[in-house]
């Protein structure tokens, strides 16, 4: 999951009914403890819209982790990611939650995102990462997204439900990390971009931050 273009008047921060900040609550539970409630928490949403989340739960692995070919002088944009069982070699749902996010609505609505991809690749084995199977299961459990559903966040309704989650159980227990908080930051270079497919190009960042991300295979190409 990219980073979302999220709309600031519900999306950031512990919103409850009348509009004010709720109370931010301790929390001593570990990270894997506390994404792994969410998911138990999430269950009967998916089970509503006939998703066997519940009988799925035992694939799926999740924690707080680096996506792969993560490196220290890029951007970190993507926030969240689930990788095929395909790709484990225990035949997992293996979802990683960057650790350079720390907000407690926003981890939660990233890992939702990535528990539709779990479903939808359990279901829809060949389907497009965000084609129509992704986008038809995202609507059905309440989440909204741009054109391509590359952003897909949570609608309103579920944005409650995940404000409720939170009073009961607290914030997420992690603090941010920033890798490169001792780097010399470099005056101007290329960003080097890849494809899924290993196709690799170069870009400025001048152009990235006026045009967006360039495609390849019909999807966003990443820094690294």
């Amino acid at each position: 999951m990219k980073t979302p273009q999220l709309e600031p008047d519900w999306n950031y921060g512990l919103y409850i009914g009348n509009g004010t900040i709720a109370e931010k609550k301790e929390n001593t539970m570990n990270r894997e403890t506390y994404l792994n409630l969410i998911i138990d928490k999430a269950e009967p949403i998916f089970a509503e819209n006939d998703y066997g989340l519940k009988a799925l739960r035992a694939k799926i692995m999740v924690a707080c982790g680096y996506p792969p070919n993560t490196r220290i002088g890029a951007k970190f944009d993507t926030l969240g990611v689930h990788i095929s069982p395909k790709a484990s070699s225990i035949g997992k749902h293996e979802i990683f939650i960057n650790p350079v996010i720390d907000n407690t609505y926003n981890v939660i609505d990233i890992l939702l995102h990535e528990l539709v991809h779990a479903v939808q690749t359990d279901l829809y084995p060949e389907s497009k990462s965000h084609g129509k199977e992704f986008i038809s299961i995202c609507k059905k459990v309440g989440m909204n997204g741009n054109r391509k559903y590359t952003q897909a966040c949570a609608g309103k309704d579920l944005s409650i439900t995940i404000q409720a989650w939170i009073k009961d159980i607290g914030n997420y227990p992690h603090g941010s990390i920033n890798l490169k908080a001792d780097r010399k930051k470099q005056s101007t270079r290329m960003i080097k971009l890849e494809c899924q497919c290993g196709f690799i190009a170069r870009c400025s960042n001048g152009a990235i931050n006026k045009y967006g991300l360039p495609y390849h295979c019909d999807m966003e190409m990443d820094i690294v």
